[in-house]
This record gives structure tokens, C-alpha cells and sequence, in this order.
């Protein structure tokens, strides 16, 4: 396959996922920025790894909300319960 070829078929996958899930990345900042209005601190590798995880649910739960009309996204509420448990982990260590 060449680079043109791989570069369309990559074209058509963006297309297909922002219009099953939304432009979830441009909706990123903003509830990331009302979740942490001071700003986050991260110190320590499991600071990043929590904020790492974090950042997982935030776009699960965009998606979620941007199939909230066709009744939501059940994929993204079982990585949420995995990675809500994930960040119980770091947080009891």
C-alpha cells in the first residue's frame, strides 16, 4: 500500500469515527480546563498516571454524551468502570 493509499484509508477512518462519536477532541480542553480551573499539578510518575487515566474517562464520557441521543455508548461505560477502578488502585497504593 502506498502512502497516499494508507493516508486515505485514514482519511475515511476520521471520517467514520468523528461522525459516530463527534469532534470529541476539540470538547477535550474545555471540560478538562472546568475539571482542574487551577491548572493540575503533577509531581510524581503516579500523579501522571492518575491524570493519564483520568483523562481516559473524560473522553469516554464525551462520547457517551455525543450518543446520549441514540442511547449512549456501552463500550465507553465499561472502560469507565474498568479505568474508575484503575485509578482506586493507584489511589489506595
Amino acid at each position: 500500500m502506498t502512502v497516499s493509499e494508507r493516508i486515505k484509508k485514514l482519511s475515511a477512518l476520521q471520517e467514520e469515527r468523528e461522525f459516530r462519536y463527534g469532534e470529541a477532541y476539540k470538547q477535550k480542553g474545555e471540560v478538562m480546563e472546568n475539571i482542574f480551573p487551577s491548572g493540575a499539578r503533577l509531581d510524581s510518575e503516579t500523579d501522571f498516571a492518575r491524570y493519564s487515566i483520568l483523562d481516559f474517562m473524560v473522553s469516554k464520557i464525551i462520547r457517551y454524551a455525543n450518543n446520549f441521543d441514540v442511547g449512549g455508548h456501552a463500550d465507553s461505560l465499561d472502560d469507565i468502570s474498568v479505568y474508575a477502578q484503575m485509578l482506586r488502585e493507584l489511589d489506595d497504593a
